[in-house]
C-alpha cells in the first residue's frame, strides 16, 4: 500500500540504494513509462500515479547519477496524465509513447484514432509542468488512451496517425534486427471496468507509421507483460504479464513477423507487473519484482541468461546506500585559470575540441584547480558539442541539477552556476552532457576544489576568545610569577 520513491541500480550481479540524501529523484509512483534514450544517453522516465492516486504527465531523466525533472522545450506541448503507457526507442533518435489510462477530458483530440478510442474535442496544450497531477476524483471517467507521441531533443510531439487501438499496459521493445517499435497486447481499457477485455495484437511501428501484424499463433492475450531486446535470446523477448487472471510465466521471441515459445530451464517465477531490461554489460535480460499468483508481492531478480533464467540474491532492501564515483577524468582536458576564489572555472572540453598544438593540461594536483566555496558563483565554458543543443550541467561528487544552457552555432557555451550550499570539503566536478559535433550524446569535466566557508583565513568566534584569553593570561601569570619568586627571597633572607 505505500508507493516507493526509492531509486536502485544492478550492477550485473546485485542492488545497490541510491538513496535521496545523495540524489534528486522523482517523487514516489507506479505504472509510470521509462525508456534509454541514445540520444541524450539518459534514462527517461514519464507519468505513472502517486500515492495519493493522481496521475502524472512530469518528465524525469537519469543521467547516470541522479535524477532531474527535465520537463520540455518552452512551448511545447506534453502527453496528457496518465500511467501504463508504453514508451519505447524508436531506432531513430526519438522515444515512441503510446495510450495508458487516462481521462478524456485531458486527450488531444486524434480525428485518425480507432473507432474504440474515446477522444475530447479540442486539442489540450499542456505545455510545459513539473509533476502537474491529474485528480481524477473530479475529473471525467477514465480510460483507455489511443495517441502517439515522439519524444525528440528534449520535447514532446503528438502524431496524429492511425494506430492500434486505445489500451493500457501493453508490453513494448524496439526490435533493433528489424529496426521497428513492437507493442503486444494490453487492456481495451482500464481494469476492472466494465466491458475491459485483454488483447493479443501485435503493432509496428516503422518510424512514420503503425501496422498491424495478422493474427497468428503467439502469446496468449495479456497486459502488464515483460518485454525487452535480447539479442542474445534472439530478438525481442516477452515473458510474464496477466490474462486477466492468474499471473503468467511463459517466454516468448518475435522474429519480425510471428511469435514462437521459448523453450527455458530454470525456475522463473509466474509474474506480473514485473519490471525489466537488458544488460547490455552482463547479455543477460534482467526481471525484477512483481505480483506472484497469490497476490504477494516478488523481490525476486532473474535473468535470461542463454536462455536459462537464473534466481539471483540481493534484492532490492531498504537501508543499502551507495557512494557515488567522483570525478571522471578519462578523456578529458581541463586548462588551468587563476586559483583565486571567485575566478572564472576551466572551461570544460574535450581533446577533439582543441586547436593543434593548444593547451592539453589534465588535472593532476588539488592545488592546480579552481578553489571555490558553497554558493559561490562560477562560469563554465566549453565546446565540442553541437550547435545550437541543449546541455545539462551537474555538479559531482554530491549529484545536482545546477543548470542548462545552449550551445552557439559554433556548438561552444558558456553558463553562469552557482556551487551547491550542502558541497563538502574536497575534489569535485561540474558535468556538461549532450550532444557532440560527431552525433552522439557524451560528457565534459571541470575539476575544481571546494573549501568550505567554516576553513576560511578568519579566525572563529572561539577561536577568538582563546587569543583573548591567552592574552590576558600571559602577563597576569608573570606577575603572580614574580610576586611568588619575591616572597620565597624575603623568607630566605
Amino acid at each position: 500500500g505505500t508507493v516507493s520513491d526509492s531509486t536502485w541500480v544492478w550492477n550485473g550481479s546485485t542492488w545497490t540504494d541510491y538513496s535521496p540524501a545523495q540524489i534528486e529523484e522523482p517523487p514516489g509512483r507506479y505504472l509510470a513509462s521509462m525508456a534509454f534514450d541514445p540520444a541524450l544517453h539518459q534514462l527517461i522516465l514519464f507519468g505513472g500515479r502517486n500515492g495519493a492516486g493522481h496521475q502524472l504527465d512530469d518528465t524525469w531523466a537519469w543521467n547516470g547519477a541522479s535524477w532531474y525533472n527535465i520537463g520540455g522545450r518552452p512551448g511545447s506541448t506534453t502527453p496528457s496524465s496518465r500511467d501504463g503507457a508504453t514508451l519505447a526507442y524508436d531506432g531513430q533518435g526519438h522515444l515512441l509513447l503510446f495510450g495508458g489510462e487516462g481521462t478524456a477530458s485531458a486527450v488531444p483530440a486524434n480525428p485518425t484514432a480507432s473507432p474504440t478510442q474515446s477522444t475530447a474535442a479540442g486539442v489540450a496544450t499542456l505545455g510545459e509542468r513539473s509533476g502537474t497531477a491529474q485528480t481524477n476524483a473530479t475529473a471525467a471517467p477514465l480510460i483507455a488512451l489511443g495517441d502517439t507521441w515522439q519524444w525528440s531533443s528534449g520535447g514532446w510531439s503528438q502524431i496524429n496517425v492511425p494506430g492500434p487501438t486505445a489500451r493500457t499496459n501493453a508490453a513494448a521493445s524496439y526490435d533493433q534486427a528489424h529496426g521497428a517499435v513492437v507493442v503486444f497486447g494490453g487492456a481495451s481499457g482500464p481494469s476492472g471496468a466494465p466491458g475491459t477485455v485483454q488483447l493479443a495484437d501485435t503493432w509496428t511501428w516503422n518510424g512514420s507509421a503503425w501496422s498491424q501484424t495478422p493474427p497468428t499463433s503467439g502469446p496468449a492475450a495479456r497486459s502488464f507483460a515483460v518485454m525487452a531486446d535480447d539479442p542474445i535470446a534472439g530478438g525481442v523477448v516477452l515473458a510474464g504479464g496477466s490474462s486477466g487472471g492468474a499471473p503468467l510465466g511463459d517466454t516468448w521471441t518475435w522474429n519480425g513477423s510471428g511469435w514462437s515459445q521459448l523453450s527455458t530451464n530454470g525456475t522463473a517465477a509466474m509474474r506480473t507487473a514485473a519490471s525489466g531490461a537488458y544488460d547490455t554489460a552482463t547479455g543477460e535480460l534482467v526481471v525484477f519484482g512483481g505480483t506472484r499468483p497469490d497476490g504477494g508481492l516478488l523481490n525476486t531478480t532473474v535473468v535470461l541468461a542463454a536462455g536459462a533464467p537464473l534466481p539471483l540474491g540481493s534484492a532490492p532492501s531498504p537501508g543499502t546506500t551507495v557512494t557515488l564515483p567522483g570525478s571522471q577524468t578519462t578523456s578529458t582536458t581541463t586548462s588551468v585559470p587563476s586559483t583565486t576564489p571567485g575566478a572564472t572555472a576551466p572551461g570544460p572540453q574535450r581533446s577533439r575540441a582543441l586547436s593543434p598544438g593548444g593547451n592539453r593540461q589534465a588535472p593532476t594536483r588539488s592545488n592546480s584547480v579552481p578553489v571555490l566555496r558553497p554558493g559561490q558563483l562560477v562560469t563554465l565554458t566549453g565546446s565540442g558539442f553541437s550547435p545550437n543543443v541543449e546541455l545539462t550541467l551537474t555538479f559531482h561528487s554530491t549529484p545536482a541539477l545546477v543548470g542548462k544552457t545552449l550551445t552557439d552555432a559554433h556548438g561552444a557555451f558558456v553558463a553562469t552556476v552557482s556551487v551547491p550550499l550542502k558541497a563538502s570539503n574536497g575534489t569535485h566536478h561540474f558535468d556538461a552532457s549532450g550532444l557532440t559535433a560527431s552525433g552522439p550524446a557524451d560528457l565534459v569535466v571541470a575539476t575544481v576544489r571546494i573549501v568550505a566557508a567554516a576553513s576560511s583565513s578568519s579566525p572563529s568566534l572561539a577561536e577568538t576568545v582563546a587569543l583573548v584569553l591567552v592574552a590576558l593570561g600571559l602577563p597576569l601569570g608573570t606577575w603572580l610569577l614574580l610576586g611568588y619568586r619575591g616572597r620565597i627571597r624575603e623568607r630566605i633572607s
